[in-house]
């Protein structure tokens, strides 16, 4: 059990302040862009009742003592941003692709090209009755980069979309919880398979093809 004498041991590398909370953060697993990392940021403006947020991209890089530094490599702000997830490609040619889930019941895909963070899709008002989108997970493909993302809110429900060349549909919303539902994910092995976890202590699977 840790009492709190023990030596802290970590050596801090870097460190950036914010403007925001931060409450998110997720490494690229695109190939050959291993060295990104994106922060999401929240923070709710009480006076106004807005929350507003800011997406954030960091390129690390190596000093001569071999000390992780953080370049800033684009940012693009929004509405408080809950979750983001990076779309995973073996396509090291592919311009990184990242989603949020936004406090606006937005969710919005994002490309980093020639050093800047640029919107090409947003999915409006998912969430209804003015109701925020929590997470956001990417589909499994075992060859292309998947298109389908999954979002989950506010309002109990969990939406499937699907990314175009021109838009980001959605597809399906249907009731999954009675309370928040604070995490979606994609199984890892099966493409089909969604998981939810909400505020009403109930873990759901489902199967899509149903």
């Amino acid at each position: 059990m840790f009492d709190g004498t023990e030596e802290n041991r970590s050596l801090l590398h870097d460190e950036k302040r914010m403007d925001l909370n931060a409450d998110c953060v997720e490494f690229c697993n695109c190939a050959g862009h291993e060295d990104l990392v994106a922060v999401g940021t929240y923070e709710l403006k009480e006076e106004i009742q807005k929350r507003i947020g800011e997406l954030f991209l960091y390129q690390l890089q190596f000093s001569s003592d071999g000390r992780i530094q953080l370049k800033e490599a684009g940012s693009r702000k929004g509405s408080g941003i809950f979750d983001i997830r990076w779309r995973k490609s073996r396509l090291s040619s592919s311009a990184p692709i990242i989603a949020w889930a936004g406090a606006d019941g937005s969710v919005e895909v994002l490309q980093h090209s020639d050093g800047k963070l640029e919107g090409i899709a947003r999915a409006e008002r998912i969430c209804p009755n003015d109701g925020m989108c929590l997470s956001v997970d990417w589909g499994r493909s075992s060859t292309e980069p998947s298109n389908d993302l999954a979002c989950s809110t506010s309002g109990g429900s969990l939406s499937r979309l699907k990314l175009t060349n021109t838009d980001l549909r959605q597809d399906v919303t249907w009731a999954a919880h009675d309370a928040e539902v604070w995490m979606c994910a994609f199984d890892a092995w099966n493409a089909h398979v969604l998981y939810s976890g909400a505020d009403d202590c109930v873990l759901k699977v489902w199967d899509q093809r149903a």
